[in-house]
């Protein structure tokens, strides 16, 4: 059987991961070397395409499951999200508590700050309860646990969005249903709850940037909507040249142009991306290289080790002068050591896990 295979999503994952590791890193080492890249602030925006691309993603192949045979097997579809992030995810809890507790002498599992509470959370996938109750930036008591919230709110959002493509059979009501659902909870939030624990957690919870993928899956694969909107529209050169403009903005300047809705904003032009490099084959920027696929292949270990590479480095380093030059010979120090410690999780760890996940998937897909 021919495996399926979207062009350029792994040169979005890539892209994304990337400028997950520049932020991270600028606000680790950036102040030490008195100096900020422009990406500092835009972390947050790349886990936004993560999302963005997984709802896309995960809802193209539930389609298609559902078109050829009928239904969705929703254990299998559990057991091969189980299988594809739980492995590294827990490593990652590990690792992170040995680092800080060997390299700088915090011993989380015993500290009476609430660190013991918050790693609990991490362990049931509900970091983003973790980011509401106790904001904490990246170089907080447990650093390397922070990240991890992007992926409790994945869990979440895959707890029920297979339901609900598996019970409905016209599924893009439901999703404009839930997105409208989702912008009343946020407003209701910023109107009346915006100094409790809600206005962090739901700005975290970002699963209508996932819905918004979703969407762009199904109109790919609906042959009418295809027809009369992803062809004459979305496919447009100009709208391309727009939603690749936007796009720049986003990671360089940080417009916020509607406030609470920043990251909706962002999720279309980054669903219009997604359908162009996946499935037009005239777009306008193709992002199918030997390097993007390789770097997006293993883009889950690069967001999953990146921030235990740089604590490992920040204990030993040595920054002989605080300027620009040194910023980024550190920065790529690290990009290269977080890629090489990805790849061997990919080769030695992961795969065994992968193999598994594979062939337990009735649309076999490389992507």
């Amino acid at each position: 059987m021919n495996k399926l295979y979207l062009p350029g999503l792994n040169g979005m994952r890539a892209i994304a991961a990337i400028i997950v590791v520049i932020a991270h890193f600028t606000q680790i080492f950036g102040a030490d070397f008195g100096f900020s890249f422009s990406l500092y602030n835009e972390g947050g925006l790349a886990v936004t395409l993560f999302f963005t691309l997984s709802g896309y993603l995960i809802t193209y192949l539930l389609l298609l499951e559902k078109d050829k045979f009928g239904t969705i097997s929703l254990k299998s579809f559990y057991l091969r999200r189980i299988l594809r992030i739980w492995p590294l995810y827990y490593l990652i809890i590990i690792l992170g508590i040995a680092i800080m507790y060997l390299l700088y002498n915090q011993n989380l599992l015993n500290s009476s700050d609430g660190s013991l509470t918050e790693i609990f959370l991490y362990i049931f996938f509900a970091g983003n309860i973790v980011g509401a109750v106790h904001p904490s930036p990246i170089h907080d008591n447990y650093p390397i646990l922070v990240i991890l919230w992007s992926l409790g709110v994945e869990e979440q959002f895959y707890l029920f969005w297979p339901l609900l493509l598996k019970v409905f059979k016209t599924p893009i009501k439901i999703f404009l249903f839930f997105l409208a659902g989702f912008a009343i909870i946020k407003i209701v939030i910023r109107l009346f709850f915006v100094d409790t624990i809600l206005s962090p957690f739901i700005s975290q919870t970002r699963l209508d940037c996932m819905a918004i993928g979703a969407i762009g899956a199904y109109l790919v694969l609906d042959k009418t909507l295809y027809k009369n909107y992803v062809l004459p529209f979305l496919f447009n050169k100009f709208v391309q040249i727009f939603a690749w403009i936007v796009f720049a903005i986003g990671f360089t300047i940080w417009l916020k142009p509607f406030s609470i809705f920043t990251e909706d904003f962002y999720s279309i032009f980054f669903t219009i991306l997604l359908i162009n490099v996946s499935k037009n084959g005239n777009t306008i920027i193709t992002l199918e290289s030997k390097l993007f696929n390789f770097l997006g292949r293993i883009s889950y270990g690069i967001y999953m080790y990146h921030v235990s590479v740089m604590f490992v480095l920040a204990k030993f380093i040595y920054k002989p002068q605080d300027t620009i030059f040194y910023y980024f010979l550190y920065l790529t120090i690290v990009i290269l050591l977080t890629v090489m410690a990805a790849y061997l999780s990919n080769q030695y760890i992961e795969s065994y896990f992968l193999k598994k996940k594979n062939s337990m998937s009735k649309i076999k897909t490389t992507n």
